[in-house]
């Protein structure tokens, strides 16, 4: 990364665009702002010889940007138990298990699996994970 930034920094400046997930060379006309927390942090040497918590603290900022992509509101939850046959008060270890038995069930590799359920399975997967967390 550190190397992209000194790039886009050094040569195109403007038709580098550089985020974490995302990487593409534009054409001259086209005027995409980066971001500039990921360039800051990634140009300046002293992030190299950083603490585990700081890589914790910047890890999980980045992971609140998608927060609202995965969150489902309370009552978006209750049709999921009940479609993953779980009780109201589920444990993670209850939830790893059924993932488990649905995953092997619908994934895309088995004679009956399907890529698109799977794809869904897994993204309740994540809503129900954080739902338990959250509790």
């Amino acid at each position: 990364m550190n190397a992209l930034f000194e790039l886009q920094t050094q040569l195109l400046p403007k038709h580098l665009i550089i985020s974490s997930l995302h990487i593409e060379l534009t054409e001259p006309s086209s005027n995409v702002a980066t971001q500039s927390h990921l360039k800051s942090y990634y140009l300046n040497w002293e992030n190299y010889d950083t603490s585990a918590k700081d890589i914790e603290a910047l890890l999980d900022s980045f992971w609140q940007q998608f927060n609202p992509l995965i969150k489902q509101p309370v009552g978006q939850i209750e049709p999921l138990l009940k479609a993953w046959q779980l009780p109201p008060n589920f444990s993670l270890a209850m939830l790893q298990k059924r993932w488990r038995q649905l995953a092997l069930k619908h994934h895309p590799d088995k004679q009956t699996g399907s890529a698109c359920k799977f794809r869904q399975i897994r993204a309740e997967y994540e809503q129900l994970k954080l739902a338990a967390q959250n509790r």
